[in-house]
This record gives C-alpha cells, sequence and structure tokens, in this order.
C-alpha cells in the first residue's frame, strides 16, 4: 500500500509540473513580446518628438514584430511619419525663401504642409500670409518708383503682379486706372507732336520748293532786265578786246554779244535757307566758270570755292548765324573764259516762319 501512495504522488506532481508549464510558458512569452513593443514604440514616438522621422519608422516598424493586433494602427503612424517627413523638407524650404525674399515661391511651398502636421500648419499658414503682405508691398514701391520716371507700362506689370494673388486690391486697381490715364494722355501728346513735326517737315519741303521756283522765276526775269554798266575786269585780268560785255545783275553775270543779245549767264541761280537739315542752300551755275563766294553771315564770314554745275551745295549753318528776313551781305568772284569778274550785293537768304 505504501509503494502505490508513493507512485500516485509522483504522478500528481508530474501533472502539476505540465500544468504550471502550460500556464507559465505563454505569460512570459507575452510578457517578453509585450515589453519590447512598448520599448520600441516608446522610441519610435521619441524620435518623431525629436523629427528624426526615418529613425522613428525603424522603431515602428521593430515594434509590429512583437504585436499582432496593433499591425493597423503601427502602419497608420508610419504613413503619418512619412507625411510629416515631406511637411517639413516644405516648411523648411518655404522658410528658406521667404528669407531669401522669393515671395510667391515661398507661398506655394507653405502651401504643401498639410493639416495632418499639428506642429507646422497654422505656422505656415501665418507665414504665407506675410509673405504674400511682403510680395504686395515690394510690387507697390516698384510700380510706384517706376511711374515717378514715367515708365507707366513697367509700372502697371508691376501692380498686375499684386492683382494675381489680390485680385480686389483697392490700391493697386486705383493705381492701375490712374496709370493707364497717364498712358493714353502721353499717347495723345506723342501723337499731337508727331504731326506737328510731319507739319513743319511738309511746310519746309514746299517752302524749299517754293524759293527754288522763285530763283528760276527770278534768273529768268534777270535775264530780260537792262543790263547794269560792265564790271571791271579784276586785278589780273587780260585786256584783249573781246566781241561780248560781261555785267553783273544781283547775283548773276550777264553776257551779252555786241548787238546787246544775252548769250550766256553764270551766278547764284538757287540761293536759300533750310533747316532739312540747317543751312544756305545754293547752286552756282555756268558753263566751265570758276567761282569764290564769301558769305558775310552774323559772327563769322564763310568763302567757299568750285567749278560752275547744277549740283545743290550746302553751307552749314544755324538761325542764329541766318536770321529770318535779314539782309546777308554777298561778295562773289567770277573766272569766265579767262577773265576775273567781281559783284557785292545783298539778300535775303532765310525766309522761314
Amino acid at each position: 500500500m505504501k509503494f502505490g501512495f508513493t507512485k500516485n504522488k509522483s504522478l500528481g506532481l508530474l501533472i502539476i509540473g505540465i500544468l504550471i508549464a502550460i500556464i507559465f510558458i505563454p505569460t512570459s512569452v507575452y510578457a517578453y513580446k509585450n515589453y519590447n513593443y512598448n520599448k520600441y514604440y516608446k522610441l519610435a514616438i521619441e524620435t518623431l518628438a525629436n523629427e528624426k522621422f526615418d529613425d522613428a519608422v525603424n522603431y515602428f516598424r521593430q515594434s509590429i514584430k512583437y504585436s499582432d493586433k496593433h499591425n493597423s494602427d503601427i502602419n497608420s503612424n508610419i504613413e503619418l511619419v512619412n507625411i510629416l517627413k515631406k511637411s517639413k523638407i516644405s516648411y523648411d524650404e518655404a522658410t528658406k525663401l521667404l528669407d531669401d525674399g522669393k515671395y510667391l515661391e515661398a507661398i506655394d511651398e507653405f502651401k504643401k504642409v498639410p493639416q495632418k502636421d499639428t506642429k507646422y500648419f497654422e505656422e505656415s499658414k501665418l507665414k504665407a500670409d506675410f509673405a504674400k503682405s511682403e510680395y504686395i508691398k515690394a510690387n507697390l514701391v516698384n510700380a510706384k518708383k517706376e511711374a515717378e520716371n514715367k515708365n507707366y507700362s513697367q509700372a502697371i506689370v508691376f501692380l498686375d503682379n499684386i492683382v494675381k494673388i489680390e485680385p480686389l486690391n483697392q490700391e493697386a486697381g486705383n493705381l492701375v486706372e490712374q496709370y493707364n490715364i497717364e498712358i493714353q494722355k502721353k499717347a495723345e501728346e506723342d501723337a499731337k507732336k508727331k504731326a506737328e513735326e510731319d507739319a513743319k517737315k511738309k511746310a519746309g519741303e514746299d517752302a524749299k520748293k517754293k524759293v527754288e521756283e522763285d530763283a528760276k522765276k527770278k534768273a529768268q526775269e534777270d535775264a530780260k532786265k537792262k543790263t547794269q554798266e560792265p564790271s571791271k575786269p579784276s586785278s589780273g585780268s587780260t585786256g584783249s578786246s573781246v566781241n561780248y560785255i560781261v555785267s553783273a545783275s544781283y547775283d548773276m553775270f550777264n553776257v551779252k554779244d555786241s548787238n546787246g543779245n544775252l548769250v550766256d549767264a553764270f551766278g547764284l541761280r538757287f540761293l536759300s535757307y533750310s533747316t532739312q537739315p540747317n543751312g544756305i542752300y545754293y547752286s552756282f551755275v555756268g558753263n566751265d566758270v570758276s567761282y569764290k563766294v564769301t558769305f558775310h553771315i552774323i559772327g563769322r564770314d564763310v568763302s567757299v570755292s568750285g567749278k560752275s554745275s547744277e549740283d545743290m551745295k550746302l553751307i552749314p549753318a544755324n538761325r542764329t548765324e541766318v536770321p529770318r528776313d535779314a539782309k546777308i551781305k554777298i561778295d562773289m568772284v567770277a573766272v569766265y573764259k579767262g577773265k576775273t569778274y567781281s559783284t557785292t550785293f545783298e539778300e535775303v537768304i532765310n525766309k522761314l516762319d
């Protein structure tokens, strides 16, 4: 009987041991996994708070190894960390752009910070508003500066920048209207000025044409006038007898035969002042005649010489040197067929209005 009792006792102890193992081992495993889950989860939260996003993701992934029932939550946390990482990059880039004065680019970057980013979302909104106000202020300053220099079109370009981001900005709208009026006014003034210049140019051309016509008419009339006494040859001319008589008639020399018939003429057929460009225009005509003409204009004497031709020549002179309606003294010397002839006369060269 004693042996049987001992056997039964041993069996009971074995059963109790098995039961203890069944209960203790799972409990220990659970405690181990729970400990590690909590450890890595806590590390993930701490590193996330310090914005070490990659470390936070790694710790969350470690914690998921020790939890079956929190997998969905941990995956959501990993997704959030990735969002916050991108958000911080956008925030930092936006802040740098703002510091560099690149306001529009900064605004775009601040808008990338999502509402889920509870740390930077509200701050990003405030900084985006500040960037907008600085952008508007800078464009207003530039617009007014351009307007001071009467560059109204460029000023409106700066104002349009404002209207694009704030369509109802009253100051920008008022200035655009004001500058458009100035642009229209300047366009009208320019058109008026051009019309006056065109009219003046046409009047000058008409006057020049009339002077040429009058000069031609005068030359024809002078040729028909009674000739003056023959001019004496200047010193150095030959004294041999000739069968023609040369006489000075104002700005022309008339050549007549012994019967008094006009056979030739030479001198200043055209003489006038014009502003296209400023100067005295003349032509000295004749048949192989050498000439020297001296104009005693205001402040100086101007001498020109050459061979007779139909070409129009210019002596540069301003209007103060050749005043309107002023008589200019002119000395004219010509060599015709080996003999020298001279005359002096006065003429109004400038008849422009």
